[in-house]
């Protein structure tokens, strides 16, 4: 289990690199399909970190 402190470094390079923009995102392995669906092609508006949870927040309110 990482760290807060590899939390919050992971969602500054989040944001650095998916700010702002569209995602794709799948399943690779079919577990998962209904949440990749829930935000694919939305556009990721930030990331953030509490403690040992890391949070992407998507356009319309959206947070995973």
């Amino acid at each position: 289990m990482p760290e807060g402190h590899t939390l919050h470094r992971l969602a500054r390079q989040h944001q650095r690199r998916f700010g702002r923009a569209p995602v794709i995102v799948s399943s690779p392995q079919g577990r998962f399909t209904d949440g990749a669906a829930a935000v694919n092609g939305h556009v990721f508006t930030k990331a953030s970190a509490w403690g040992k949870h890391l949070f992407h927040h998507y356009a319309g309110g959206r947070v995973v």
